[in-house]
């Protein structure tokens, strides 16, 4: 037995691990919760959980009721907003130990516990008042279920997947993603490469097709875009990221030493015809090489993909597990440094995160912050995210989506620009007349590895004769156009 089996084989042992496990998970998340800037789709979240009535009740989700409990009771700011995601964070991690103690073993579940409880992709958004942590909860359940109903031949798995599945589908339709990866692992589990399943007969197929049938009506029928070609024209008809791109940003925020160990332990398992280790692989590859198709023709970005992070985590915990299981007791040092490594790695990610890099998120409230500082009566104010804007101005403002430049000019007054990454994506022709026109008056960028959110701020003032045609003063500032997509 391994040093890590030897620490939780007793049952009181275990449960004493996973609550301290999961106390860790819990003050990361709740550390500086509301420190963050609110970026537009967290304002979004909020609109929607604190009028509940404009919202149909069949896009009530476990994510929206809760945040709407929780700003009805502490009041709209970031922290109340975050509260609910960041629990449901916290929730998921003795549930995925749970899950893979079943399914493997003690020092396997205990480590990927570790794994997602430091993870700063889960940490990222258990801080985001968004319904990510809840669609991932719901999504691995949905797996597992479905893995053990096929192992056990046990049609009330079927059942519970489907009612996660359902769930996690109320959160949001990249569920769908579901279906490619059992619908692959359905073809491949079988010989001559793996052993038949005791499940795999008609009557739960039958579960299978009617839950997946059931899903996609629900989401023709509630979620508009799917069915309306002009609106997701409208939402995601831009391309915004490359393959590369996403790729590159989904390996960041898992880790190089998560991401080679995960791939390692999953071409163990299947080599020992480990069905798990396959339907695991599937879960952590296929939503990476959809997102990374689709960012061919459309907006995506990496965290469509997060979906899989359980896949990568059990993965990476299997083969840290058999590494310390493997050789004689004098070879393990290496693989103690394997793991050591596994689990730094992240730790690193998160200092830098709290310490650094501003919640890896756009500095909006510090921008806003400052135009209330020192923008005057009469003063316009345009900005990429009008919702943003109101909420840090309290007041009106102009987004640059419905801008008209000219009318703004001829009231001869002081224009303020708040500009993020986007604004050269989507407004170039905007995004160059503020650069030539306007003066740089205060930068908040974020910078976070290989990405920059740029944040600045810019003033116009028709009274100020010494900003016109000032581009090439501005050269040496010039903004950072690389794509985003993290």
């Amino acid at each position: 037995m391994s040093t890590l089996g030897r620490l939780v084989s007793g049952r009181r042992g275990e449960l004493l691990a996973v609550g301290i496990i999961a106390l860790v998970a819990a003050a990361l998340r709740l550390y500086q919760l509301g420190t963050w800037s609110f970026w537009g789709d967290e304002i979004i979240t909020v609109e929607r959980a604190v009028d509940l009535g404009g919202l149909a009740p069949s896009r009530w989700s476990l994510s929206i009721l809760l945040t709407h409990f929780a700003l009805a009771r502490w009041g709209v700011s970031e922290a109340s907003a975050r509260l609910m995601p960041a629990l449901l964070g916290v929730a998921t991690v003795p549930v995925l130990y749970f899950l893979v103690r079943i399914v493997f073993d003690r020092p396997t579940a205990i480590l990927a516990a570790v794994l997602l409880a430091i993870s700063p992709w889960h940490l990222y958004w258990s801080q985001n008042a968004r319904f990510y942590t809840s669609l991932l909860l719901f999504f691995t359940l949905a797996i597992f279920l479905f893995y053990l109903g096929l192992e056990r031949d046990r049609g009330v798995y079927f059942l519970l997947a489907a009612i996660c599945l359902g769930l996690a589908a109320l959160e949001r339709p990249l569920a769908i993603a579901f279906v490619p990866v059992a619908g692959v692992y359905l073809i491949v589990a079988r010989p001559p490469l793996f052993g038949v399943p005791k499940g795999m007969r008609w009557r739960n197929m039958a579960w299978l097709v009617g839950s997946g049938l059931l899903a996609g009506i629900y989401l023709l029928l509630t979620f508009p875009a799917l069915r309306t070609p002009t609106s997701w024209e409208e939402i995601f008809g831009w391309v915004n990221t490359t393959p590369f791109w996403i790729a590159g940003g989904v390996v960041f925020y898992l880790g190089i030493p998560t991401v080679c160990l995960a791939l390692a332990g999953a071409w163990d398992l299947i080599a020992r015809r480990n069905r798990a280790g396959l339907l695991l692989l599937l879960l952590s590859v296929l939503p990476l090489l959809g997102v990374m198709l689709l960012s061919l023709f459309q907006y995506t970005a990496n965290r469509y993909v997060f979906i899989s992070l359980g896949g990568w985590v059990v993965l990476a915990a299997a083969a840290a597990t058999a590494l310390l299981r493997a050789g004689k007791p004098a070879r393990r040092v290496l693989a103690y440094g394997v793991v050591a490594a596994l689990v730094l790695a992240p730790l690193s990610q998160d200092v830098l995160y709290f310490g650094y890099q501003h919640g890896n998120r756009d500095n909006w409230k510090a921008a806003f912050g400052y135009v209330e500082l020192h923008r005057k009566e009469g003063d316009f104010v345009v900005t990429p995210d009008r919702r943003l804007g109101d909420y840090y101005l309290g007041g009106e403002t102009l987004g640059m989506a419905t801008l008209q430049l000219e009318p703004l000019l001829a009231a001869n007054r002081r224009i303020w620009f708040v500009e993020d990454l986007n604004v050269v994506q989507k407004w170039p022709w905007l995004h160059e007349w503020i650069w030539a026109h306007a003066r740089l008056v205060a930068n908040y960028d974020v910078h976070v590895e290989a990405r920059k959110f740029n944040m600045n701020v810019f003033l116009y003032d028709p009274a100020d004769a010494s900003i016109r045609g000032q581009a090439s003063t501005l050269a040496n500032v010039a903004p950072n156009t690389s794509t985003g997509g993290w």
